[in-house]
């Protein structure tokens, strides 16, 4: 998943974190509750207005790539 057990610990804390299973001491994850955790946190560049999205409104269309010979 790309995250410390430290991240899932205080996420678990939160309730904040994807559902998990504790079975005795151990704590486990199931793979369809983490790809579905995922899903739903998924950003899309559309969705989100950083730094490159209000370059884009402050000067109109951005190129993605240049033209011409190097």
């Amino acid at each position: 998943m790309g995250v410390s057990e430290a991240w899932l610990r205080k996420a678990r804390q939160e309730k904040a974190g994807p559902p998990y299973v504790r079975i005795g001491r151990t704590i486990v994850y199931r793979k369809a509750d983490l790809d579905e955790f995922l899903e739903r946190h998924l950003k899309r560049p559309e969705d989100s207005e950083g730094r490159f999205g209000a370059q884009k409104e402050k000067r109109g269309a951005v190129r993605a790539t240049q033209t011409g010979s190097a």
